[in-house]
């Protein structure tokens, strides 16, 4: 979705001799740093709470994740993906550096769906704000974590 045709195969597709380009090694190096970051965020908020309330830490998984579900309902039925600042911003930081630098953002905009677009916003923004706040915040303070992202 992210690169037309000739771009995909130029910087994404293996050649003759099952060796990948230089742009597809740094960004599989890439995502591979983001699940292991977001695993340690999710493990250092499982293991604060945990030290907090002595709760047990499969049960403090499901709270999160039940939270993160919820802000994600909230946030993909919201107009929240309407404000462009916003949009842009959380885009941005959710698209793979590599990608936003080879492709561009308003060609990643373009080129990948409306909904997965909103999705992708809506589940980002989510993680994020409980990875930062914790799943004891409120309605004020998610208002003021999406404020940071609402500048041009």
């Amino acid at each position: 979705m992210s690169f037309d045709d000739a771009g995909f195969k130029e910087h994404m597709a293996a050649d003759e001799d099952g060796r990948f380009p230089a742009f597809y090694q740094e960004y599989v190096k890439e995502i591979i740093e983001r699940v292991e970051s977001n695993a340690y965020n999710e493990f250092e908020f499982i293991w604060e709470e945990h030290q907090k309330s002595g709760k047990r830490t499969t049960e403090l998984t499901l709270e999160l994740s039940e939270a993160m579900n919820d802000l994600f309902d909230v946030v993909l039925a919201s107009k929240l993906f309407e404000n462009e600042n916003v949009r842009r911003n959380v885009l941005k930081e959710y698209f793979p550096k590599t990608l936003l630098g080879q492709v561009g953002y308003d060609d990643l905009v373009k080129r990948i769906p409306p909904t997965f677009l909103k999705a992708a916003f809506a589940k980002y923004l989510a993680a994020q704000y409980f990875y930062v706040k914790g799943t004891k915040s409120n309605v004020y303070e998610f208002y003021e974590f999406v404020s940071n992202y609402d500048h041009e």
